[in-house]
């Protein structure tokens, strides 16, 4: 039976997405069929068995992009994911809400090279536009929101403080450091570092990695839960980064204000979700 396929393959929520030939006959209550009215790009499709076929993530993004139910920020927040090197988890055993993988199951690079070849699909041009907005290597919910928050254009709600690298491996005397996010050209990284109440041997674990890091010539600055739970920390903190950038926030515009509490309100649920969750 397809239900029971579908619990093997690891789907554990319904409706599942289904590429059909055609939407003709009776399906499933807990099936959702799609068509497409072009011949899909080469390589499109995974091979996981004789019967069964799966959509590339890249396919999938596109896939996404053509749909009206999910606004750009969802979108954007599913490339980080697809992008990144964890996966959300809905499982009720689930601790934190997401599970680490050893790596991502696609790249920016990998999605814009097929995008390329989808010229004219439905939901095509919307995911070339998103695409560039995506950056590789979040290691987690959290730092893709701090990282939407710091980098999206002002007409969607962002700060708009410039592009970043996610996870930037920093060479330092004790070797190789990673950074949360990372301004390249400016050098200044920031550290997700959850809630303010840790373990004295992880405060001091972290304080050295920080250490080493300041003493390469990085500016490092420390984001907390709090800084992004609450919205006018949240507006302290981008103006702090901000000033280590070497720019200055001028913005008094009544329809900025009103994208960015749209953003902010949006993130607001990951943001609660996953820091009680433990992530």
């Amino acid at each position: 039976m397809l239900e029971d396929d579908l619990k093997r393959y690891g789907i554990k929520t319904h409706p599942c997405h289904v590429l059909c030939e055609t939407k003709t006959g009776h399906a499933p209550r807990f099936v959702a069929r799609h068509t497409h009215r072009r011949p899909l790009p080469a390589r499109s499709l995974i091979v996981l068995n004789k019967d069964t076929l799966v959509v590339t993530p890249e396919l999938l993004f596109l896939e996404l992009a053509a749909s009206r139910d999910i606004d750009d920020i969802e979108l954007l927040r599913i490339g980080f994911e697809l992008c990144g090197t964890y996966v959300l988890d809905v499982s009720e055993d689930s601790w934190d809400g997401y599970t680490s993988t050893d790596a991502p199951i696609t790249s920016v690079k990998k999605i814009s090279t097929f995008l390329e070849r989808c010229s004219g699909m439905n939901g095509s041009k919307r995911a070339r536009r998103l695409a560039r907005l995506i950056a590789d290597g979040s290691h987690s919910p959290m730092e893709t929101v701090a990282a939407l928050l710091v980098s999206l254009p002002h007409c969607m709600g962002g700060w708009n403080l410039g592009r970043v690298k996610m996870n930037q491996r920093i060479m330092t005397a004790d070797g190789p450091k990673w950074v949360d996010i990372f301004f390249y050209k400016e050098r200044v990284g920031l550290e997700y570092k959850g809630r303010r109440a840790h373990s004295i041997e992880r405060t001091a674990r972290d304080d050295r990695r920080q250490n080493r890091l300041t003493g390469t010539g990085i500016t490092v600055l420390n984001i907390w839960y709090e800084d992004l739970a609450q919205e006018h920390l949240c507006e302290k903190l981008m103006h702090n980064i901000a000033h280590s950038l070497g720019k200055r926030i001028r913005l008094r515009s009544a329809t900025y204000e009103a994208r960015r509490r749209v953003l902010y309100a949006t993130l607001m649920p990951s943001i609660q979700r996953y820091e009680q969750l433990g992530g």
